[in-house]
């Protein structure tokens, strides 16, 4: 799973992921503050809803779960 633009703004572009995979995003507390939803390769994530602040992507796939670690910056 890839994570660009970083740090992100207003969104987060996720590739490389299989078809069916859901995401998640959780606070540095381990908080979900954007709940699972599925997504598909080249698809965006909106954080426009987020301070500005670190977080995790939490992708799960195939009984697999990969982490990835961004920043929001307003």
């Amino acid at each position: 799973m890839e994570c660009s633009p970083l740090p992100a703004t207003d969104r987060l572009v996720i590739s490389g992921q299989p078809s069916g995979s859901t995401i998640s995003v959780v606070d540095v507390s381990g908080r979900e503050v954007l709940p699972a939803r599925t997504i598909t390769s080249g698809q965006s994530v909106e954080l426009d809803r987020l301070p500005a602040g670190t977080y995790r992507a939490v992708l799960r796939s195939s009984g697999r779960v990969e982490m990835r670690t961004f920043i929001v910056l307003r």
